[in-house]
């Protein structure tokens, strides 16, 4: 692939990326934030191709698009607290303390970002990323980009007991997943890593398992130190016991699912 078709692809994706987030600063609609945060993973993952050589300059997504990438993830994980909370918030049960916490959080980083972000855009983000593109990327560098990833994903495989490595797991999939069009018709490619509706199940699991960790470490004790009622005191505690039920669950299809890969190489 000339670099004439990398530069147009990586326009395609800033035309998207600017495009949501502009509207993510009106209402920070869940759906938008979840869109945008995609098209960002999709161009990082294509930066990551293009750089199998390491020959571009460092880091692959400039400074400004990165913080607003990291902060509109942080609010997406507060919303999604609000919504699993609320759905065990009932007349019986009022957890109206921590709701109160992550609610202003949310209000206070929304309010936050709006005033960091006012008057800026990514225009200079893609001017420097266009000036680093390669000349092109041929079989040989997809090759070597597979083959890297490969062996990466193989490494893992051999112990995914820790968190951690369950989310490295994800990580690799996820660029393995958006760079299919590129590198998918290799014959190179493992068969296990080489249908795009497999990966996007795997990785759909593996996504859920780390909004699980994340749910789980947003109950944190200072928040929980807050809460003055016995009654909601207990029934936090209930609902983070829950969520590591749940969590010890999903662990156990991951593994199974995982297993089955290797198997399968």
């Amino acid at each position: 692939m000339k670099k004439s078709k990398l530069e147009q692809i990586v326009r395609d994706r800033f035309k998207t990326i600017n495009s949501l987030s502009k509207k993510i600063i009106i209402d920070f609609d869940a759906d938008t934030i979840h869109a945008f945060r995609v098209a960002v993973k999709k161009l990082k993952a294509l930066l990551r191709l293009m750089n199998t050589d390491g020959e571009m300059k460092k880091p692959l997504i400039p400074d400004l698009l990165k913080t607003f990438y990291e902060r509109i993830g942080n609010i997406r994980n507060l919303q999604l607290q609000l919504q699993y909370f609320k759905e065990h918030s009932t007349d019986q049960i009022n957890l109206r303390t921590y709701l109160d916490i992550i609610e202003e959080e949310k209000r206070r980083c929304q309010t936050d970002l709006k005033e960091f972000m006012n008057g800026k855009n990514f225009k200079d983000d893609e001017k420097e990323i266009l000036k680093n593109i390669p000349a092109d990327i041929g079989d040989a560098k997809t090759k070597k980009f597979t083959d890297k990833k490969v062996r990466k994903l193989r490494e893992k495989l051999k112990d995914i007991r820790g968190d951690e490595e369950v989310h490295s797991i994800r990580k690799i999939l996820k660029d393995i997943l958006y760079n299919l069009r590129y590198t998918g018709n290799q014959k190179y490619v493992p068969g296990a890593i080489s249908d795009k509706k497999r990966l996007n199940v795997l990785t759909s699991l593996l996504g859920d398992f780390e909004d699980q960790c994340i749910r789980i470490d947003m109950i944190k004790p200072e928040y929980i130190a807050s809460i003055k009622s016995q009654e909601e005191l207990s029934a936090t505690r209930l609902i983070k016991q829950k969520f590591k039920s749940e969590k010890e669950i999903l662990r156990e299809e991951i593994s199974g699912k995982l297993n089955k890969l290797e198997e399968q190489w």
